[in-house]
């Protein structure tokens, strides 16, 4: 309904009430409203609406119409569809409820956190405006083989037919170097699958070989990019891209390795949220600020203890620093009251954030590793349980990036920590 925004006040997006005195301390739910115009020929096309980040949970409406809900999961992507609800040609209006207030049904739990908990859209927000069978998402793994220097690529497409009917395709796709623009690799047409109505299908596409890649390294951070294509003879032809690195990371002989060679790093942990004027709602200028403030300390090597700004992993991946991205559970009360399992509510809304993180970032050649929580007592049964099935999603949404979780229960009887079933330790000691 339309009601009047007199006493409104205007901001702009990202934002946190977070900084401004008169709300620093509140948690609960705040609303958001803003007008676009709707051109009229997006009248017949697949309009989505974007949120990179609303912390905790967010409720959306476009012209009264509720769009959906995107709960508990307050530092990863969502994307709602608008097109029923849009009037192409004219004023339309959006309305955001987002609420950061704490509950035990999500991550972080209660009020384990050790970080700050700004509310409200803390980052970009986006209008996507595609033919109604599109690419959602594409998916990029890529496997070097040192001795022959040749990495196998493998493309996997999301795509989405909104139609009433039965969609046939033709898709391809083509490797780019970013820097030069010279084309490495192509596939026209390599794929022709028919999309049922309404129907979203990952699609996989045949692998190709890359002879003498450019390899991604802290020194060296060498980019591709992969142009997926569809086209269809009723319908109008889409585009999407992403970049992506090619590198290979091991962990071996007590030891982590970077394309065979063995690295020691250091680093340190940047916790966003920190600037007083911006909170977690950071401009770029300011991401860029304090990145270039680790890359030129050589601090090539961070952790983080949630899911990140995409600018973040951006600039991470054109600059050069290794990013360990993480769930955000915190803190032994994440499982308090539980004896032997984790609540289900709980690993419900572990699996969604990581399967949320993984979806997004998993291009990223900067992340490499998956943190599943931090500083649970992995000495603890509920909390064992909960970080091997995260475990166990992870290694089948994504089998080649490394796991672990940030333990400070090693200092006695190591051996009894779930930390030493993972693929390196991570072990914060406090001085």
């Amino acid at each position: 309904a339309e009601t009047s925004t007199r006493d409104w006040s205007a901001v702009d997006v990202p934002h946190t009430w977070q900084v401004s005195p008169a709300s620093a301390e509140y948690q609960g739910a705040a609303w958001y409203r803003r007008t676009f115009h709707a051109p009229a020929d997006w009248a017949g096309k697949a309009v989505r609406i974007e949120f990179e980040a609303v912390n905790h949970s967010a409720t959306v409406w476009l012209n009264g119409t509720l769009l959906g809900r995107h709960l508990r999961s307050g530092y990863t992507v969502f994307t709602l569809d608008a097109s029923l609800a849009l009037k192409p040609g004219t004023l339309n209006t959006l309305a955001v409820k987002a609420d950061n207030a704490f509950d035990d049904a999500m991550l972080p739990r209660g009020k384990s956190s050790d970080w700050t908990v700004d509310g409200g859209i803390i980052r970009p927000v986006h209008l996507l405006v595609t033919p109604p069978v599109y690419i959602e998402r594409v998916e990029v793994e890529s496997e070097v083989d040192l001795s022959s220097r040749a990495a196998r690529i493998a493309v996997r497409a999301l795509v989405r037919n909104t139609l009433p009917d039965a969609a046939e395709i033709k898709i391809g796709y083509r490797i780019i170097e970013d820097d030069t623009g010279n084309t490495v690799l192509e596939q026209r047409a390599a794929a022709r699958p028919s999309l049922k109505a309404g129907a979203a299908e990952l699609i996989s596409l045949p692998p190709a070989t890359l002879s003498n890649p450019r390899l991604w390294h802290f020194d060296h951070p060498h980019l591709y990019r992969v142009m997926v294509e569809i086209a269809g003879d009723r319908q109008p032809p889409h585009s999407y891209s992403d970049t992506f690195g090619i590198r290979k990371l091991e962990v071996k002989q007590a030891g982590f390795y970077l394309n065979g060679e063995r690295v020691r790093l250091m680093g340190v942990e940047r916790m966003a949220g920190s600037h007083p004027e911006y909170g977690m709602a950071e401009p770029s200028s300011w991401i860029e600020h304090d990145h270039k403030d680790l890359k030129e300390l050589n601090c090539v090597f961070t952790r983080v203890h949630w899911q990140q700004d995409r600018r973040v992993l951006d600039y991470c991946d054109r600059h050069g620093v290794l990013i360990q991205e993480e769930v955000p559970a915190w803190g032994t009360d994440t499982f308090a009251g539980m004896k032997d399992e984790p609540s289900p509510e709980i690993v419900q809304n572990g699996l969604e954030q990581l399967r949320e993180m993984i979806a997004r970032d998993r291009n990223h050649p900067c992340v490499f590793a998956w943190g599943l929580c931090n500083e649970v007592d992995g000495q603890n049964p509920p909390a064992q349980k909960f970080i091997r099935r995260m475990a166990e999603e992870a290694r089948k949404l994504d089998p080649i990036r490394l796991l672990t979780y940030a333990s400070n229960t090693l200092q006695h009887t190591p051996e009894r920590d779930v930390a030493g079933e993972l693929d390196f330790i991570s072990w914060n000691e406090y001085f």
